[in-house]
């Protein structure tokens, strides 16, 4: 009779034992486990910087609008975007409002869009225009691009009324 047990084959002088121990199993679902959670891992990264470079999309549609309506308006009304409080006093035909007016109208039109976008996909987003003297304005976005409240993202654009 044989003394030969289950699962062990005898051959060429040498032992060797037929399917997998109980240790190489958990190797190797460590080794899967670490694979999977650095792929989740990498996914939430592409996500965070997608939706990073839908921000910055947004910001620069918005900043550009502005500027479109600033060189669209009467330059001597310039001054009026970096000082209004973006109230309207027309809301009218634009044959009756003055170049302030419009100003002021374009300010208020913009910090709604800037608003709605915040409400959206651009989180706690302000925007100021500022007079940097000899003729030049900046735009500037700032939002929370982190989600967190731990830092904020600007984009200034500097826009020279000559151009």
């Amino acid at each position: 009779m044989s003394s030969r047990k289950p699962g062990v084959f005898v051959g060429h002088g040498a032992i060797s034992e037929i399917g997998f121990t109980l240790i190489e199993v958990l190797i190797a679902l460590i080794i899967l486990a670490i694979g999977v959670f650095g792929i989740a891992t990498m996914q939430m990264s592409a996500y965070r910087q997608l939706q990073t470079a839908h921000n910055f999309s947004t910001v620069t549609t918005l900043a550009a609008e502005i500027a479109d309506r600033m060189l669209a308006n009467d330059p001597n009304s310039l001054p009026r975007y970096a000082a209004s409080e973006g109230t309207p006093n027309c809301v009218g035909s634009a044959s009756s409002c003055s170049a302030n007016q419009i100003a002021d109208f374009d300010v208020n039109q913009w910090q709604a869009r800037i608003a709605a976008a915040g409400g959206g996909s651009l989180p706690s987003g302000t925007g100021e225009i500022t007079n940097s003297g000899g003729g030049v304005y900046v735009i500037t976005l700032r939002w929370d691009d982190d989600r967190r409240d731990r830092k904020s993202t600007r984009l200034n654009s500097s826009h020279h009324p000559d151009l």
